[in-house]
């Protein structure tokens, strides 16, 4: 007797079906591309904080400080958005990479990694990318916060 078991990890580009994990990041993305505050703030649970990575205290706490952030931060800005280029998803687990423009004269690259409870996203954290190395000569690394030459 064989049974149909799915695989825990789903690897997959933005469109496909939509998981009870992956509803509210996929409406928090057209939320954020639309500049529509009230419908990306309910897609976070009222105690979610957004995390820099690798930080020991969020950048944000709770739905009104994300809200303060993104409507003075984010969405005030005319050429803002987002796409995903690729996508992870596991149990209550959505980890996206994406290109975002707008924030800086050349798109950026990020890795955003979300949590999800009981259909909202309650952690997110932005994963920054590596400070890249002005020259070949001149090695870098990056501890926290603190470039090191």
């Amino acid at each position: 007797m064989s049974s149909k078991r799915s695989s825990p990890l789903t690897i997959s580009k933005s469109g496909t079906a939509q998981s009870v994990t992956l509803s509210p990041v996929e409406k928090s993305l057209h939320a954020y591309n639309a500049k529509d505050i009230e419908a990306f703030i309910r897609c976070f649970s009222p105690q979610s904080c957004i995390w820099i990575f690798g930080r020991k205290t969020p950048l944000l706490r709770g739905r009104p400080a994300i809200r303060a952030f993104y409507e003075s931060q984010r969405f005030n800005i005319a050429g803002l958005h987002a796409s995903v280029t690729a996508r992870l998803e596991l149990p209550g687990l959505v980890i996206d990479r994406e290109c975002i423009t707008g924030l800086a004269p050349q798109p950026q690259e990020a890795l955003i990694v979300y949590r999800v409870t009981r259909g909202l996203i309650s952690g997110l954290w932005y994963v920054e990318p590596p400070v890249r190395q002005a020259s070949a000569d001149v090695p870098m690394t990056v501890h926290g916060d603190a470039i090191e030459i």
